[in-house]
């Protein structure tokens, strides 16, 4: 059974009710629902704001499509629509389980395949994975323009020389995948007390490079890590987007996950995503 995401609406409301009661009645016959939660309608806005297609030439700014893409981060880095959902959820059934099929931001050939939409789609998995019984990005792999893995096409340098190539959000799905579940968001301040492996997961698109300030007692840092996908630009991608028009470029920015360790605390790279290991004894 699917639930729909936005109780808010009339339509939706009315089909939730049904359902809802629905399965009350069934007792334990069944055991959770399936939602799939886009922002679409929230990210207006950013959308009309987007050039749609340019004539993309690599290492270039393009004004309006950064000024759409900032728009794009602060609008989902404020949005509360996967909170909102699961505290409704919870409260108008308790102990059932909840299953997220789908879930990105639209129109996809706007955002997708960004160091922005890859931080987002990171962001969201490390921060609401454990309220889920299962949380499917869409989609995997496929020809479509949503796929975190597709076919080489006009526009990709595939210097990989492979038939598919990784997109941004794959190195999203990758790291959330590599650190545990009970890592924290990363602030400006930690305080460590003590020892032992942590992890700490952030979201810098669009933003400038930082030093976290980590606070220890006593405490010396063997390991410091942190792994990390940066662009240039809000909108540097893995090769191809949808907003890449006639007479493009090849392209082929994001390449990989870089990695640097270090025995102190090293800064945030600008305009990146990715988590912090930090070993401490």
């Amino acid at each position: 059974l699917c639930i729909a995401h936005e109780p808010k609406r009339k339509t939706h409301t009315a089909w939730n009710t049904g359902l809802i009661n629905y399965v009350k009645k069934t007792g334990d016959l069944i055991n959770g629902t399936d939602v799939h939660l886009y922002l679409a309608e929230e990210l207006k806005t950013a959308a009309q704001a987007h050039p749609k297609q340019i004539t993309f030439k690599k290492n270039t700014y393009y004004e309006q499509l950064d000024s759409a893409f900032q728009k794009y981060i602060r609008i989902y880095k404020q949005d509360k629509n996967f909170e909102t959902f699961i505290a409704y959820y919870k409260k108008e059934l308790p102990g059932k389980l909840l299953f997220c099929t789908e879930f990105g931001d639209k129109p996809a050939e706007y955002w997708l395949n960004t160091i922005a939409n890859a931080g987002h789609t990171f962001e969201i998995f490390c921060k609401y994975r454990n309220e889920f019984r299962a949380l499917l990005v869409h989609n995997f792999m496929s020809n479509w323009m949503w796929a975190s893995r597709r076919p080489e096409g006009k526009y990709d340098d595939n210097i990989f020389n492979t038939k598919n190539i990784n997109r941004c959000h794959w190195y999203s799905l990758q790291m959330a995948n590599e650190i545990p579940y009970d890592a924290k968001q990363l602030s400006t301040e930690i305080k460590i007390e003590n020892s032992g492996t942590y992890f700490f997961y952030f979201n810098n698109a669009g933003e400038k490079k930082y030093l976290p300030k980590i606070q220890m007692k006593n405490i010396l840092v063997p390991q410091y890590e942190i792994h990390f996908v940066t662009g240039e630009y809000t909108y540097s991608s893995a090769g191809q987007t949808g907003f890449m028009g006639k007479g493009s470029e090849k392209s082929m920015e994001v390449k990989e996950i870089n990695i640097v360790t270090s025995e102190k605390i090293e800064e945030i790279p600008a305009n990146a995503f990715g988590y912090v290991k930090i070993v401490v004894e």
